[in-house]
């Protein structure tokens, strides 16, 4: 017997709760149904400004535009409540409406500028982005497009101007690195023997494995290199077919760029030293004899200033 109603209490208690909750629920619609205007829990605006209908579930056609405040910020919000809904009613003479709700929290709708969005314009896919990803911007209907690659060995410097509603708005500079991880630098055309490497004749591909054992692997351990053989497009430079050779041997007559200031003079000297790119060699003009130091600028030419 005990049992038993002990098991009546327990059903009758969740009875008495189950009513109460759905009596509870049915005053709170027909409240709201009672109300001209129902605040919203949450909203989310695209644009700057935020109006009656954005943080409203039910309001009249009349008060849809109504100014309520300016949009937070993409990373902020603001709260919009009952009382701040009421003081705008009644200072724009319109406080016979009645407002249900206490607050709404209201945020703004951001545009994601992503890796991916990167790596689809500049057309690389094997970048490390060197800044806080993704870039969060006010929502607006924006057009990405590209200015400028610039490269500096493993550095990259993107410009990309942003354009809103087809207008020029800013330009986005982003500073990347190229991901070397499972790329692997290729021939990215065919390569003539004796032909110097340069950075447009390079390309990387993703790989799971190293072509061959000794692949070079860096841009700048490439470029400036002579083809020694053939390159097929696609092939590994490896230090057998691409070598450092001096631009310029001892005994060549080399071409001599004298710079000052504004004024180019071309001329001709014989080099008494061999020199790779860059380097400083000791050349000899072969009328004066007289021997100065130039700086190799290509193959068989220098320059003096």
């Amino acid at each position: 017997m005990l049992k038993l109603f002990r098991q009546a209490m327990r059903c009758s208690r969740q009875l008495i709760i189950s009513s109460v909750s759905i009596i509870l629920t049915l005053v709170f619609a027909l409240h709201t149904l009672a109300c001209d205007i129902a605040l919203k829990k949450q909203a989310t605006v695209k644009g700057d400004q935020v109006y009656l209908e954005d943080v409203t579930s039910k309001c009249p056609d009349a008060l849809k535009d109504l100014f309520i405040a300016d949009a937070p910020y993409v990373n902020g919000s603001i709260t919009v409540t009952a009382d701040l809904v009421r003081s705008i009613l009644k200072s724009t003479h319109q406080s016979r409406y009645s407002v249900c709700g206490n607050v709404c929290i209201v945020k703004r709708q951001a545009y994601y500028i992503t890796r991916k969005s990167i790596e689809r314009i500049t057309g690389i896919s094997h970048i490390k982005i060197l800044r806080h990803m993704p870039i969060v911007l006010p929502y607006a209907k924006y057009t990405l497009k590209l200015k400028r690659i610039s490269r500096n060995r493993d550095f990259v410097w993107i410009e990309i101007d942003l354009l809103k509603n087809g207008r020029y708005l800013r330009t986005l500079g982003i500073s990347a690195r190229i991901d070397r991880s499972y790329y692997y630098p290729v021939a990215a055309r065919d390569i003539s023997r004796g032909q110097t490497i340069e950075e447009s004749d390079i390309t990387y591909v993703r790989l799971k494995r190293a072509p061959v054992a000794n692949a070079l692997k860096d841009t700048h351990s490439i470029v400036g290199r002579v083809a020694v053989v053939d390159i097929a497009k696609g092939s590994a430079f490896t230090p057998s077919n691409v070598r450092v050779m001096p631009q310029v041997k001892r005994g060549d007559m080399v071409s001599v760029i004298v710079v000052d200031g504004n004024i180019r003079i071309t001329t001709v000297a014989k080099a008494l030293k061999s020199g790779f790119l860059n380097s400083v060699i000791p050349i000899m003009y072969p009328r004066s004899k007289r021997v100065v130091m130039a700086t190799v600028i290509g193959k068989k030419t220098v320059e003096v200033q």
